[in-house]
């Protein structure tokens, strides 16, 4: 349903990543590409979009998407208006539990045929490895 919704192929879709969001401006990852989205699991939060002066109150199972480019001048160039940051609704849920989410990032070219090239190697086997 994702993909579908955000108009772009499977193969251009990061892994999804679960995320404890930030309530800090710039520390919530943007990803690289032409389109993001974000998955509330949590009771319920907003996500405020300062240089767009936007807030968005979301409840568990919403998603979000946004483009990360903007193609008023005809070419490609990042828009940082998608800075956000992410807090608890103080009327909704349990405010000693963390907000949870999942990441959702599109990229311009095949990413997961790339990923599929890659082997995953373990913290025990990269230690055991010599550095050359």
């Amino acid at each position: 349903r994702l993909v579908g919704v955000a108009g772009m192929p499977v193969d251009h879709m990061a892994r999804l990543r679960l995320v404890r969001p930030s309530s800090t401006v710039g520390l919530n990852n943007r990803g690289c590409g032409p389109k993001s989205g974000y998955i509330c699991l949590s009771d319920g939060e907003d996500i405020f979009f300062p240089r767009l002066g936007m807030r968005l109150l979301l409840r568990k199972g919403d998603l979000l998407l946004w483009p990360n480019v903007d193609w008023e001048t005809g070419t490609s160039v990042e828009d940082l208006r998608t800075l956000r940051l992410h807090s608890r609704r103080s009327d909704v849920g349990d405010a000693s539990k963390p907000l949870v989410g999942i990441d959702a990032l599109f990229h311009d070219n095949p990413l997961r045929e790339q990923q599929r090239l890659r082997r995953f190697v373990s913290d025990m086997e990269a230690a055991s490895q010599k550095i050359a």
